[in-house]
């Protein structure tokens, strides 16, 4: 009986250290199939709407930006990475993307009103 639970417990520990070490999550965002220089209508037709958009103009020129948003894992932390697409006149100038680490977020009391 006392063996069985050497067992039992060696095994579920060997399990909880083997999900943590699944090798890291990259983005899927197809940032490699996306040429700079491609307009925003033939962005969205490969990408999608993006969840945030800017449009703004600066020194004469148009500039939108698109915001597109995934989850990620890399080990045992979750992450979103966000993807922005900078378009001057219609045109792709920059591709960014930057992520943040979501395991310790908490909710506000604004994030809680609003329902």
């Amino acid at each position: 009986m006392k063996l069985n639970k050497i067992i039992l417990s060696f095994c579920v520990s060997i399990l909880g250290l083997y999900s943590c070490s699944i090798a890291p999550t990259l983005s899927k965002f197809p940032v490699s199939d996306i040429r700079l220089g491609v307009n925003k209508a033939d962005v969205k037709k490969q990408c999608g709407f993006p969840f945030r958009s800017d449009v703004f103009t600066r020194n004469h020129k148009r500039i939108d930006v698109l915001y597109y948003k995934e989850p990620a894992r890399v080990e045992c932390e979750k992450f979103i990475i966000t993807t922005a697409l900078t378009f001057e006149n219609d045109s792709l100038v920059s591709i960014i993307q930057s992520d943040r680490l979501i395991s310790g977020l908490e909710l506000s009391v604004d994030s809680l009103r609003r329902r």
